[in-house]
């Protein structure tokens, strides 16, 4: 029953699967400073098709045209209309692998299952997403914490995309033999249980050590499975890559996000939400946006860029924007200092 109710009409995928699919370049697809903002949502899902169609997997996969539509429209229908984390994010995210895929595509370090996987992984990486966290959902007692241990909303967004597979009008796995099958899904499951922040920086110690060692090692299944799990979260993270007015305005929604979190802790738990989902607290976010930065994404980027000196304007991009933030935290903090000498001065004449 869910699954009928998840899945887009045939209708509107018909209607998609008529509709002309401009080119990669006439769209900006392989470009790390896309802006999806630019784009409105049936751009965004003409976008999604020419991905798959630009790497040959839809003839590879032979997946029917209007399954791959009606997969593709069921995926954007199951992202909440939350502030951050829906279709856009989803779509962006998979733009960004799309487009590393471009860059790396010369040196045949990635095979074409795995980037098949990996572009199916990105889009539906968080299906349903609810703008919680797993520590939100862990602490309701949520169904979800009940049925998912650890890494709660991760593996609740890659039951969801089985879901979608699973239906035959949105199984777009359909004529992959079983063997085939069972290692996009395996790749897909690991792919988005990775984009758990708190999995992903115990990774990302392992990849750093590695790469520092010169013992990272393609060769070996694991040391594959760790890069594509970097990939992802480098791919999860992407907006901090962008252009400042892209990353500023991102920045906004994420936070909105955050904020709305902070106001279920402070109703639903009867507790004070951190600094970073505190809305009385939005002054100091170009402070927490320059040590996330410091502490979560320059790390990656720069770990990424060592082994993929092609994706260098990854981490440039990164250190200009951690620039900026840091900019408007030393103007923010002036602020403070003079309003506490100003307040220091009324009460001393007082």
């Amino acid at each position: 029953v869910l699954s009928y109710h998840a899945t887009a009409s045939p209708t509107k995928a018909k209607a998609l699967a008529r509709l002309d699919i401009p080119s990669s370049t006439e769209l900006n697809l392989s470009d790390f400073r896309f802006d999806d903002a630019l784009l409105d949502d049936d751009q965004s899902l003409l976008s999604s098709l020419r991905m798959f169609l630009d790497f040959e997997f839809i003839q590879r996969f032979k997946i029917p045209r209007q399954t791959m539509c009606r997969w593709i429209l069921s995926v954007k229908k199951n992202y909440r209309s939350v502030c951050y984390h829906n279709w856009r994010h989803a779509f962006n995210v998979a733009q960004m692998m799309f487009t590393i895929m471009k860059k790396i595509s010369g040196r045949q370090l990635v095979s074409e299952i795995e980037a098949f996987a990996l572009l199916i992984a990105c889009f539906c990486h968080d299906l349903d997403h609810r703008g919680t966290s797993n520590s939100f959902e862990l602490e309701c007692d949520s169904p979800l914490a009940k049925i998912y241990g650890t890494s709660t909303m991760e593996h609740h967004h890659f039951d969801y995309s089985l879901m979608l597979l699973n239906s035959e009008s949105n199984n777009i796995l359909a004529s992959v033999d079983d063997d085939d099958r069972r290692e996009i899904l395996s790749i897909m499951e690991h792919a988005v249980v990775s984009t758990d922040l708190a999995l992903h920086l115990k990774e990302r110690d392992h990849f750093m050590k590695l790469l520092q060692s010169k013992t990272f090692d393609l060769n070996r299944y694991d040391h594959k499975k760790l890069l594509r799990a970097m990939l992802m979260t480098a791919c999860d993270l992407g907006a901090i890559t962008k252009p400042w007015h892209i990353q500023y305005r991102v920045a906004q929604l994420v936070a909105e996000e955050f904020f709305t979190l902070g106001d279920l802790e402070r109703n639903k738990l009867k507790k004070q939400p951190s600094a970073l989902l505190d809305r009385n607290k939005r002054k100091f976010l170009p402070n927490m946006q320059f040590k996330f930065i410091a502490n979560v994404c320059k790390p990656i980027y720069e770990a990424i860029t060592n082994y993929f000196p092609e994706l260098r304007e990854l981490y440039e991009r990164t250190i200009d924007n951690s620039r900026q933030w840091e900019i408007l935290a030393m103007k923010q903090d002036q602020e403070e200092e003079y309003d506490g000498a100003i307040n220091h001065a009324e009460s001393e004449i007082g």
